[in-house]
């Protein structure tokens, strides 16, 4: 026996002999528990995701815990809708901050909103960005305001752009002329989603030119026009000429050859006839006729066989000088 297999016989016993030393108390037999390798494939159980959402130490674990209860519909009610306001509010990490906008922006519940509107004063950007895109799914009154003033006078363009495209919840006149004025903003992106938001408020599209929404916004806008045609016609196909359109004289159509319908390559096509003669262009002499076999005119005559003498005519024309 070796020595191995004697100490684990010896440790054995040993445990028994705990087991067994508790008065009255039964002995219970030693159970051993093997992880199952199963587990590390199948990622944390919804009690582990809840652990890492309440996670006091690590912003990592707090940040996948947001992402991981988030992702189920019960992680969007309550209690888990407080623990992200209280996220947003008041961790110090600022990716923690937006993963807790983000999530409450997910659960689309208004009440919220008020958070999202204090997290717009924040001083990370990336923190702004996830406020502003959450106020674009959470409404409330309070929000129009903060939202006008950092669509002009934000940092970030990507946050000026944000809260004006959130600000299409709101139509008023202060709205509509906050709107207006980032049309003079320097980055395209934000004059794209104050004209897109003013479009959307005004039933109107006039371009990026501030006049003329100005003048728009300021007066009444004329009526939106009214396009007729079939509700299922969602691509315009069936849309009218314009005016005068058919006041035009049409095109002359091209006259069809008279042809066989087999003779797709033109081989019977006439031939186009001679020139009318022109005080510039001559009339064209026809060609003489020759046989049917001679396709390369060998029996020809001469194009100045015409104008030639017989010899009578010279003889005269000798005489006659």
């Amino acid at each position: 026996m070796s020595r191995a297999v004697g100490t684990y016989i010896l440790v054995w016993f040993a445990l028994l002999a705990a087991g067994g030393c508790g008065g009255e108390q039964e002995a219970r037999p030693l159970r051993v528990t093997i992880p199952n390798p199963m587990n590390w494939f199948r990622g944390a159980t919804p009690e582990q995701q809840v652990d890492m959402l309440y996670d006091e130490r690590d912003p990592d674990r707090i940040r996948e815990g947001i992402a991981l209860v988030s992702g189920h519909d019960w992680g969007l009610e309550e209690p888990y809708l407080e623990r992200y306001a209280d996220l947003a509010r008041n961790d110090p990490d600022p990716s923690v901050r937006s993963a807790a906008l983000r999530a409450l922006a997910k659960a689309r519940d208004d009440e919220y909103a008020a958070t999202a509107v204090a997290a717009l004063a924040d001083e990370d950007a990336m923190v702004r960005l996830d406020a502003s895109a959450a106020l674009d799914v959470l409404v409330g009154p309070e929000a129009a305001g903060p939202l006008r003033r950092h669509a002009r006078t934000d940092d970030s363009s990507d946050v000026r752009g944000s809260c004006a495209r959130a600000l299409r919840h709101y139509d008023t006149q202060a709205v509509r002329e906050t709107l207006v004025r980032c049309l003079l903003d320097e980055a395209f992106a934000v004059r794209y989603q104050a004209r897109k938001t003013l479009m959307g408020l005004t039933g109107h599209e006039l371009g990026y030119d501030p006049e003329e929404w100005a003048k728009a916004v300021g007066g009444e806008l004329p009526p939106a026009p009214q396009r007729d045609r079939p509700w299922w016609d969602w691509a315009g196909v069936t849309e009218e000429e314009p005016p005068g359109a058919r006041d035009e004289e049409p095109a002359r159509a091209r006259p069809q050859s008279e042809r066989p319908w087999w003779d797709w390559a033109g081989v019977t096509e006439d031939e186009p006839g001679p020139l009318p003669p022109t005080a510039t262009q001559p009339a064209s002499r026809p060609e003489p006729p020759r046989p049917w076999w001679d396709w390369m005119g060998v029996t020809q005559e001469d194009e100045d066989s015409e104008d030639e003498m017989t010899e009578e005519e010279e003889w005269r024309e000798i005489e006659n000088r």
